[in-house]
């Protein structure tokens, strides 16, 4: 999920935020197709741990300044499993990115069936890929370590020498607008939340010392079949600790069944699985 360079897919076996090259002999190993995207740890077995097993992510357009409705056509489908994610997102790279937010009104879902899960989300991403915080909604039925099965709003991170943790928010929330954010207090902290003032609720990422970089928003899922997470996304943006601005841009990735559409290029969008 990094930066102005392309990233490659981590195979299953491993090979997490490898050099290019070994990703590449990985991914021919594997038999598949060298994609954009970074992967899952070995050791987080489970729910990739809300890891980002960012799927091989088959396609990545950089679509700049347009607006309207446009469409990023998914690659063919992919059978999006509990190990291997499929992705719906749009995404914005700069060192400036300490911070990053996002209005979420699901339409379809999210729900899924048994042993696996779907989410509308958001992403604070660290320069290499490896580490991350991410909050929205969630319908678990798999086995994630820290959030309850069912429908919840719910945070994750990924910490340097830290694991992976999740937490919930909210147990069963009513499916409303809600604005979720990701800023970083301190070079070791992080506050997640979904929305300002006293109603809102909030976690924090603590002994996390990873350098953010990429703000990712949009849908995460473990299946294609009996899946639904169908979402508007508004007022996308980044701050580097002194404002909001909205995405310059956006680098959107999707996996079949996935779908994204823009309703304002890059700062308002629909994406996720309708049903």
């Amino acid at each position: 999920m990094k930066g102005t360079i392309e990233d490659y897919d981590c195979y299953l076996k491993g090979c997490c935020r490898c050099s290019p090259e070994e990703h590449l002999t990985t991914q021919i190993d594997a038999g598949r197709e060298m994609m954009f995207r970074f992967g899952w740890t070995p050791q987080a077995a489970g729910k990739r741990k809300i890891w980002h097993w960012r799927g091989p992510v088959a396609l990545a357009l950089s679509v700049l300044g347009l607006s309207g409705a446009s469409l990023a056509t998914a690659a063919p489908s992919y059978a999006c499993d509990i190990n291997t994610h499929c992705y719906g997102i749009a995404s914005y790279a700069n060192s400036n990115v300490h911070a990053v937010h996002a209005t979420i009104s699901p339409i379809n879902g999210p729900s899924v069936g048994a042993g696996n899960f779907a989410t509308d989300e958001i992403w604070l991403v660290d320069t290499t890929g490896s580490y991350w915080v991410e909050v929205g909604y969630i319908y678990n039925l798999a086995n994630v370590d820290g959030v309850s099965s069912g429908l919840s709003e719910f945070w994750f991170d990924s910490r340097p020498g830290g694991g992976a943790h999740g937490h919930v928010l909210r147990s069963n929330p009513s499916l409303v607008a809600r604005t979720f954010y990701i800023t970083q207090g301190t070079s070791t902290t992080y506050g997640v939340g979904d929305g300002p003032g006293s109603g809102g609720a909030s976690g924090t990422s603590s002994f996390n010392s990873m350098t953010p970089y990429n703000g990712e928003v949009g849908s995460e899922i473990t299946t294609g079949s009996g899946v639904c997470s169908w979402a508007s996304f508004s007022g996308m943006a980044y701050s580097n600790g002194s404002g909001w601005v909205g995405f310059p841009s956006a680098t959107t990735s999707v996996n079949a069944p996935q779908q994204l559409s823009w309703v304002s290029n890059p700062t308002s969008m629909k994406a996720g699985v309708t049903c």
